[in-house]
């Protein structure tokens, strides 16, 4: 690989082999971190450190690196830990906090607790406030799922400075739809969100809530799943989880395709069959409304 096409890939995700392994996401971000760098790329992956990832056992050390961080008026300290990926030059961030992440043995909390939309919002707000004090500059920012997708809202609208005008990508990988991160608007006075900004049917709002996936999906450059039949399924009104015409009518530049593979989205005309998985020979009639972004359609078959 010629030094022009060497680039700083920071991947973030909430878990991965062998720190901390619940879903597949963790497979992924143990092997595809290691891939890259294999291929002559600078790559760094943050995580959380949760209760059972051992300091010693992994051989953490302190960066250095703290930041204060203001969540509804409450100052949440952080404080960023550094190891390497086994077997591999990749190095591995963990954001420190012991009140949202290292007093629980377990990775999550569970989509109907507030605090597991708060310690996820910090992770992200953490990691993106420590990235300079770190020295890494990176190329592409690569988030996985719900948990991370924040982070993409936060580059667009708090920390643009961190994309160099444009220097930097976003790439958002949809590891399972159905969970989606959602919560009631109340959350962004958390999160440090302009209600009026991001609270949009182009925005977060998603039927009177905030929907973190779809944070990730109408704010990356490139948005990917894990194998090509996936990508083809969420675009379907059956498996899409309602976020299926978001996914379809991403900007003209958006790809769909498994990690590392872009694939264009095919451009789609009311009267055609879309996807395999759509019922033959009858009309549906849908209503995306305000809140999906979308409008009533009919799709004839």
């Amino acid at each position: 690989m010629t030094n022009d096409t060497r680039l700083k890939i920071l991947m973030v995700a909430t878990e991965a082999v062998p720190f901390a392994k619940e879903g597949g996401v963790a497979d992924v971000m143990g092997s595809l971190p290691k891939e890259l760098a294999a291929l002559g790329h600078e790559v760094c992956l943050f995580l959380p450190r949760y209760g059972p990832i051992d300091p010693t056992h992994w051989g953490l050390q302190s960066t250095g690196v703290m930041r204060t961080i203001s969540m509804a008026g409450v100052d949440q300290t952080v404080s960023i830990l550094q190891t390497t990926l086994p077997a591999s030059p990749v190095i591995v961030y963990l954001l420190e906090h012991e009140g949202f992440f290292g007093r629980h043995q377990r990775l999550y909390l569970g989509l109907d607790q507030r605090d597991e939309q708060r310690r996820f919002l910090l992770f992200c707000r953490g990691l993106l406030e420590a990235l300079p004090l770190l020295g890494f500059a990176p190329d592409i920012i690569h988030l996985n799922d719900w948990q991370t997708a924040p982070c993409a809202a936060y580059l667009r609208i708090t920390y643009r400075h961190l994309l160099r005008k444009g220097a930097a990508r976003i790439v958002y990988t949809v590891h399972n739809l159905q969970y989606q991160g959602r919560w009631d608007p109340s959350i962004l006075d958390e999160a440090g969100l302009d209600r009026a900004r991001v609270f949009t049917p182009r925005g977060l709002e998603f039927w009177g809530d905030v929907n973190w996936m779809k944070a990730g999906i109408i704010y990356a450059d490139v948005v990917t799943t894990v194998s090509h039949r996936y990508a083809e399924e969420i675009q379907t009104l059956d498996y899409g989880w309602g976020l299926d015409e978001v996914l379809f009518q991403r900007h003209p530049t958006a790809s769909i395709g498994t990690p590392g593979i872009r694939r264009p989205m095919a451009t789609w005309q009311p009267g055609i069959p879309r996807r395999r998985h759509q019922r033959p020979k009858r009309t549906i009639a849908r209503r995306c409304g305000r809140s999906s972004g979308c409008r009533t359609i009919r799709i004839s078959q």
